[in-house]
């Protein structure tokens, strides 16, 4: 086939690969009432790294004419130097070539191939959306505290936000198969629940309509890994909790300016619906009433199932959960279980749970009783709980103290793990503001076997992510610590066991455990420190090839920057 005869054919020396494509950019335009991504034809020279010719699609354009209408245009006259022609060109979509190939003629070397110069463009495009100063119209519908939403909606989120945190369910579930999720008076039925945040990054939820729906995503996905696609075929909701190294400044600040806290020290809730466009749309009241409930739950039949699910021996679970402000929700292990368990409502699930509350001052008499029931020492509770509200490791949250309190039995039908883990969480809360003025939850000091005991629950917890086993200060705090516990430790020898223990040591330790939440709070810095950055904040720049501010030792680009 001759190329067409309006084509310019000077006989010019090849310049080099001429690289082109149309790419989803991050970029959203409105027309006719919708919220669309915008389209760019693009052809990108190599060497030489200089785009010919660009142009942006209007709705209703056909991507294979567009991109073949810039490349007649870039032969004719290129963005940058003289007319020339290109030895070869390069595309990674082959359903535009024939068009293009109209264009160029068959003399023209063409390849079908990977094109990650045009997947560096897009990451520009990010990292310009990015930057403060850039004009970029901000993705909507992600403020949740900026007062746009009743006080109760949100209040009732972040609290869920704060269970979601306390067990963890990425670490437990791991790459666990997908939940089913039934919530019958919000016309919610076998919606598909994904946990996410395995590596650490993003932790918390997915939720799809269906299952169907959530394969349809993965498989629009993967046709072209690392672009964004066109058209995911279905609407998601994610809810997650993101470190504020990665948040803007502003939305940081809107949490703040409603007194609420970083959870864990370092993360806040993201709630963000989206189209099958991936266009974010904005949130309704509706949306923040799901995801709470959602988040309840889960954290709730991780606390109860987590184990009957990850074990070798694993079993099919469906539970139902209930807040007294909330819906009922239903959650099955895995999604497709669901038809072989009997209807479950609220009553015949755990019944009607209270709602967590972490503010208050804890039911200590009932926290107690549980933890007693369960075979767990009440001296040994305390001990948790200090170790817990003193721990220098940013790393260590209720999830791994938590399982301490309950004991290796799992849950019974009618122990309700809301309630459990709000009487736990508001006695953490507790502690920490007792140790701040001084005040440590400990047996008489003359009480040598219960000291003893609450010295094991301190310890125990101390073992996870033992970051201060390298500070000198902290280990010689430990000694007496690890001794009444009846711990090995190499710096004590069984001589100065029995001389601390007669030289009335026990009767020191009130003093030496505020010595020790001081000197861990000291480290908490230091490691927040070392791990996190500020949020961004006008002037900064991030460049592509610079190291992520997030700490993750990869480059910005292959890291944060898509985000």
């Amino acid at each position: 086939m001759t190329a067409p005869s309006d084509v310019s054919r000077p006989q010019l020396v090849p310049s080099g690969e001429w690289v082109g494509g149309v790419l989803s950019t991050p970029f959203i335009i409105e027309e006719g009432g919708q919220r669309l991504r915008a389209k760019l034809a693009i052809w990108y020279e190599l060497p030489a790294d200089k785009i010919v010719g660009q142009k942006m699609l209007l709705p209703g354009d056909d991507a294979g004419d567009a991109l073949a209408s810039v490349l007649r245009e870039a032969l004719r006259a290129p963005a940058w130097g003289p007319q020339r022609r290109p030895a070869a060109i390069r595309m990674s979509q082959e359903d535009l070539l024939p068009p293009v190939r109209e264009i160029v003629g068959d003399d023209m070397i063409v390849r079908l191939n990977a094109t990650p110069e045009l997947d560096d463009i897009l990451e520009s495009m990010a990292e310009a959306m990015a930057e403060p100063d850039s004009g970029a119209r901000p993705m909507p519908g992600n403020s949740i505290a900026g007062g746009k939403h009743p006080d109760d909606l949100v209040e009732a989120l972040f609290r869920a936000a704060q269970m979601l945190h306390a067990v963890a369910p990425w670490k437990k579930l791991g790459e666990a198969a997908p939940l089913r999720l039934d919530i019958e008076s919000l016309d919610i039925n076998g919606a598909c629940l994904v946990v996410i945040g395995v590596l650490g990054q993003s932790r918390g939820f997915l939720l799809y309509p269906s299952l169907e729906h959530y394969e349809r995503f993965r498989e629009h996905c993967n046709a072209e890994p690392g672009r964004i696609p066109d058209d995911v075929a279905t609407p998601l909701w994610s809810f997650t909790l993101d470190r504020i190294a990665d948040l803007t400044e502003e939305y940081c600040q809107e949490f703040a300016d409603h007194g609420r806290d970083p959870i864990g020290g370092d993360s806040y809730p993201v709630l963000e619906r989206r189209d099958r466009h991936s266009m974010p749309t904005d949130l309704t009241d509706e949306d923040l009433r799901v995801a709470a409930a959602t988040a309840s739950a889960l954290s709730s039949f991780v606390v109860r199932c987590g184990d009957r699910i990850t074990s070798d021996a694993a079993t099919p679970q469906s539970e139902s959960f209930a807040n007294n402000n909330g819906p009922v929700v239903r959650l099955t292990y895995p999604y497709e279980a669901f038809d072989g368990f009997e209807a479950l409502s609220g009553e015949e699930g755990p019944g009607e749970a209270s709602q967590p509350d972490f503010g208050d001052e804890p039911d200590w008499m009932a926290l107690e009783d549980l933890v007693g029931s369960r075979g767990i020492g009440v001296d040994f509770m305390y001990g948790v709980l200090t170790a817990a509200a003193s721990h220098p490791s940013m790393s260590v949250g209720p999830g791994d103290w938590l399982p301490l309190l309950l004991g290796p039995e799992p849950l019974a039908g009618g122990e309700d793990p809301q309630v459990i883990m709000s009487l736990a969480l508001n006695a953490y809360n507790s502690t920490v503001e007792r140790l701040g003025r001084g005040d440590v939850l400990m047996p008489e000091i003359d009480e040598r076997e219960e000291l003893g005991e609450w010295c094991q629950g301190y310890a125990r917890v101390m073992s996870v992510e033992a970051n201060w086993v390298d500070d000198d200060v902290a280990r010689r705090l430990m000694a007496p610590v690890l001794v009444l516990a009846g711990e090995e430790f190499e710096e004590l020898d069984p001589a100065k066991v029995e001389s601390f223990i007669e030289g009335g040591g026990p009767a020191v330790m009130e003093e030496v455990m505020l010595e020790l939440h001081a000197r861990f709070r000291e480290l908490r810095v230091e490691e927040m420190g070392r791990r996190h950055t500020p949020a961004r904040k006008k002037g900064d720049r991030v460049g592509r090839n610079d190291p992520c501010p997030c700490g993750s030792g990869r480059k910005y680009k292959k890291c944060c920057l898509g985000r």
